[in-house]
């Protein structure tokens, strides 16, 4: 959605590095979907910038004490290089950031954590009472802290729509909604597309009416994608295809239908479906010859079913 310069792929890049050390330490709001951020008047936001802080800081670390902090500069190394494959390096990543992909780099940071903590166990400080039972009581409490909020994670983590519905809940930038809203409207889609079909095929009217209800809410969450991100190709196309079934059951969506298809394909003139979507809604309208141009283009386009579309519809 956005056009970065190598500078602000460099401070996205430093502000994924220090997410993945404050997730780990205070893992709150987690969620499956982190998108790249806003850019407002050339700018990113002020947490990018002051993120490289952490990164150089590190760097400083490790040229002045690479003799005397091996153990600690191992660690914090290890660390970088196991996260590196889930930073931005590629910019064909749609999300950001991926925690759940992350963990074993942490363990380079509980080496860290675990030298550091068997420093202060050994110091002069804890032979002090008080030291010792305010110790004991922020460990419990971190404990408890940990155990409370990894519960309620798992929670989440019943299906796709409560996960992707916790993602929506969570996202407060443009392209985070327009991601969360998209991904969820994939999921409901994928739920009423199985119930339509099953409906169908054991003739259970209930079970159609059911499907209308998801694809309805798939709909209005592609409609949220669109508010927030007017050119996401995908949104226009799925949100076709739903309109496309909905126009067996009443006309007034095939115009819906069309306009997506010929939107997403004006976004990208190079995607085969979009094509085989048209020229199957063409189809299933009247307009066989029509069909067949748009299967044909889809074919030239290296498209995985037009070939037997038109071998079976086109002369």
């Amino acid at each position: 959605q956005y056009e970065y310069s190598l500078i602000d792929r460099f401070f996205i890049l430093t502000h994924t590095y220090v997410f993945y050390l404050v997730k780990l330490i205070i893992p709150i709001n987690l969620s499956c979907i982190y998108a790249y951020p806003e850019i407002n008047d050339g700018l990113l936001p002020l947490t990018y910038y002051l993120s490289a802080i952490v990164p150089f800081a590190l760097i400083f670390f490790i040229i002045r004490y690479r003799n005397k902090e091996q153990k600690i500069i191992s660690g914090v190394l290890f660390f970088s290089l196991a996260v590196a494959p889930v930073l931005p390096l590629f910019w064909s990543r749609i999300f950001v950031a991926a925690d759940r992909y992350a963990y074993l780099s942490f363990i380079g940071l509980f080496l860290v954590a675990g030298i550091l903590a068997d420093r202060f166990i050994s110091s002069e400080k804890l032979k002090s009472r008080s030291i010792q039972y305010l110790s004991v009581l922020i460990l419990l409490a971190y404990g408890l802290f940990l155990m409370f909020i990894t519960n309620r994670q798992c929670k989440y983590w019943i299906d796709s729509d409560v996960l992707l519905s916790r993602a929506v809940m969570l996202s407060k930038t443009g392209p985070e909604k327009a991601l969360s809203h998209f991904y969820l409207a994939n999921v409901q889609q994928g739920i009423a597309e199985n119930r339509y079909s099953q409906g169908q095929l054991n003739a259970n009217e209930e079970m159609i009416k059911n499907s209308f209800v998801y694809y309805g809410l798939a709909v209005s969450n592609y409609d949220t994608v669109l508010k927030y991100n007017p050119e996401y190709m995908m949104a226009y196309a799925n949100r076709g295809m739903i309109y496309g079934t909905l126009f067996t059951h009443d006309n007034k969506y095939l115009e819906l239908a069309r306009s997506d298809f010929e939107q997403a394909i004006s976004l990208n003139p190079d995607y085969a479906d979009n094509y085989y979507n048209k020229g199957w809604l063409l189809f299933v309208s009247g307009e066989a010859d029509e069909a067949c141009k748009n299967w044909r283009k889809a074919d030239s386009l290296v498209s995985v079913f037009a070939y037997q579309s038109i071998e079976q519809n086109c002369k």
